[in-house]
């Protein structure tokens, strides 16, 4: 059965809404975190990070195989096929690669 008009507008203007909120939460750059000024209790890591409140890791360590970015409602293990016939599942979520493409860009005062 199709879908009205209005509907479409309704869900849209939904998704219009969440991208819009999303783009004051989530990290600039190609990742799901930014990093802080502060010292990384983690040995090797320069500093501290925070990830994007839409991600979501599974497991720990080498392991970690699994994530999901609830902005997208999705993940890397996500099955099924989009309406192009692009795979829903995510390629690199589990490595924190950003797969939104909400703020890309990295800011000046970053970039240094």
């Amino acid at each position: 059965m199709p879908v009205s008009l209005n509907v479409l507008a309704q869900r849209q203007a939904r998704y219009d809404r969440r991208v819009a909120e999303a783009q004051k939460v989530v990290p600039h750059g190609d990742y799901c975190y930014s990093r802080t000024g502060e010292q990384s209790p983690v040995p090797g890591m320069r500093r501290k990070i925070v990830s994007c409140p839409y991600f979501k890791g599974m497991g720990s360590g080498p392991a970690r195989s699994y994530a999901y970015c609830r902005l997208l409602k999705r993940g890397d293990h996500t099955q099924g096929r989009a309406q192009d016939g692009e795979s829903r599942g995510t390629s690199a979520l589990w490595d924190m690669l950003k797969c939104c493409g909400i703020n890309t860009e990295v800011p000046e005062e970053q970039a240094a």
